[in-house]
């Protein structure tokens, strides 16, 4: 899928029958987004809702994030290709890093450029950031390089969360702010996409 859906279907917490359910039931009601993560520990679940589905795959835009244990650049390219593997899919439209865990001991800059390499070696179409603040936003777009466009997504509804969409918001002088409405709720984000012309991405509550 070329564009991100206005509505999205999360699937933190959800584990077993209940997100197969859940994702076939969002399916069926016509979601064409899907959010899941390594650390929620079900996307071999979403892929067995999406695969029995019936849904094209060209027709979904799926998203899932890397987790903490797995930003060393020699593990996040593998670490994605087992999340494609349980996602039954070849790529993903939308890879974040889940957390910035500064004190995890690899440098945004290498994860940032892991993160780059996995999207030119095909498993994401598109790479981005999730729960950062200001400053590490700031870090990781001058990490990777920021596109001549940027599109931020989401809806603020607290005052730090209102700061980080000022903060994008000159980027995108023109853009409305839609709200995206998940099982979870999603919140504002920034996401930077290396060799694209516009960088797009969502954040939510986990």
């Amino acid at each position: 899928m070329n564009h991100i859906p206005p509505f999205g279907l999360g699937t933190f917490r959800l584990k077993d029958r209940v997100v197969i359910d859940s994702v076939r039931n969002g399916l069926d009601l016509g979601y064409r987004a899907i959010d899941t993560a390594q650390i929620y520990g079900n996307e071999a679940e979403v892929g067995q809702a999406i695969a029995e589905s019936g849904v094209s795959r060209g027709d979904l835009f799926l998203t899932t994030k890397i987790w903490v244990d797995n930003y060393a650049r020699e593990k996040l390219a593998p670490s994605l290709e087992q999340s494609l593997a349980r996602l039954r899919t070849d790529y993903v439209d939308l890879t974040l890093i889940h957390w910035p865990a500064p004190n995890n001991g690899v440098p945004l800059e290498e994860f940032m450029h892991a993160l780059v390499e996995a999207r030119a070696r095909g498993l994401t179409r598109r790479i981005g950031i999730s729960n950062f603040n200001i400053a590490l936003t700031k870090q990781a777009i001058a990490a990777v390089g920021m596109p001549p466009t940027t599109q931020v997504l989401g809806s603020c509804t607290s005052t730090g969360r209102r700061r980080r969409w000022n903060c994008c918001a000159p980027l995108v002088p023109s853009l409305p702010m839609p709200v995206n409405m998940t099982a979870t709720g999603w919140r504002a984000t920034i996401a930077a996409v290396s060799n694209s012309r516009s960088a797009q991405g969502w954040t939510r509550d986990a």
